[in-house]
């Protein structure tokens, strides 16, 4: 646990104030309470494990294509997934943040643990982001994997499910794939009321925190 013991850990929380964990993000859910957290609100390295997908480059695998590239990382999600279920509230809430080819592999690990499993949309606006290699459309989207049970908590607003937040300009960035404030804010304000505890098992650059 990080530089502070469990006793000043309990006085920073009590406070009000952020407390950081240095650890492994499962193991360190393991020792966490159950039923803790209102929130799990996440950006995980999703991609992390299958770079090497991108590095097949000899004739042999330039027309092959296994979803084993991604499953790799199932397990690691499942993992997640049941921690996830055991510190948040069942009245509490689950935002992960994932793209298209991974969110099938988390949807799949958080898909019987919870009542209900959707996706929210974050649409990064009408900037020009790269076309790509042969690409018809402009990537211009991340997904949100949402689990809830029936009785949890929200906010009771009129809200769509696409949200529409420009992204963190890459000059103001601390982190190369930080989320905005203002979109944070939003999935935040709306799941959670005041005092309530929000954890983040990746925090990168620590803006869930702000």
């Amino acid at each position: 646990m990080s530089n502070y013991s469990r006793e000043r850990a309990r006085e920073l929380v009590a406070g009000g104030q952020s407390l950081i964990i240095l650890g492994e993000a499962v193991e360190e859910m393991r020792k966490m309470a159950t039923g803790r957290f209102r929130l799990m609100l996440t950006d995980p390295p999703f991609n992390h494990e299958t770079e090497h997908y991108d590095t097949r480059q000899t004739e042999r695998y330039k027309t092959y294509k296994s979803i084993a590239d991604y499953a790799i990382m199932h397990n690691f999600f499942r993992q997640l997934a049941v921690e996830a279920r055991r510190v948040v509230r069942k009245d509490g809430r689950v935002l992960v943040f994932c793209d298209c080819y991974s969110y099938p592999l988390i949807y799949f690990a958080f898909y019987d643990l919870f009542d209900h499993v959707r996706a929210l949309i974050w649409y990064k606006g009408d900037a020009h982001f790269s076309l790509g290699i042969k690409q018809a459309f402009r990537y211009s989207y991340e997904m949100i994997l949402h689990a809830f049970n029936t009785e949890s908590y929200y906010e009771e607003r009129q809200r769509q499910d696409v949200i529409k937040t420009p992204v963190v300009p890459s000059v103001r960035r601390l982190h190369p794939a930080q989320k905005p404030l203002v979109l944070l804010t939003t999935l935040i304000k709306a799941t959670t009321c005041e005092g309530d505890e929000v954890l983040d098992p990746f925090a990168g650059s620590g803006s869930i925190s702000e």
